[in-house]
């Protein structure tokens, strides 16, 4: 013996809204001759030609979810290449910034070697950070005449 059918009791535990559950119900109780279309209009408040294009396009999309798919699990989305993702993006930014950093250490370093009386002058008065002294070796004092 084969089990009874829920008819529209089924869609009670379906997740959606009050109204759209209504709308669901009195379609599938109208195809089932549960009840009649001017019945199911005047508990829905619309008129028999909203119904029944209501009723197609449930019926369209409830096919189209019906339709056999690929089997398998759906190939990863890879970003066309003229758009690159999120993290390609950081790591460009990130890059430039670090270049950015590298060529101001190279000219400070290029500063300290060929202008280093500079860098000891801008410590000494603070407005900067200057090379230490090579350890061992003693400053030359001037003599002012």
């Amino acid at each position: 013996m084969a089990r009874p059918t829920g008819g529209v009791k089924m869609l009670e535990p379906l997740p959606g809204t009050p109204e759209a559950k209504a709308r669901l119900s009195a379609i599938v109780a109208t195809m089932s001759g549960e009840k009649s279309i001017p019945e199911a209009c005047a508990e829905l408040r619309i008129g028999e030609a909203r119904f029944h294009e209501m009723r197609k396009e449930f019926l369209a999309e409830a096919l189209g979810l019906l339709e056999r798919k690929a089997a398998g699990r759906k190939v990863a989305q890879t970003p066309p290449e003229g758009t690159p993702g999120k993290r390609v993006t950081e790591l460009e930014e990130e890059v430039e910034t670090l270049r950015i950093e590298l060529e101001a250490a190279r000219i400070r370093t290029e500063i300290a070697v060929t202008m280093p009386h500079l860098l000891r002058r801008h410590a000494a008065a603070g407005t900067g950070t200057g090379l230490p002294d090579k350890p061992g070796v003693k400053k030359k004092k001037r003599r002012r005449r």
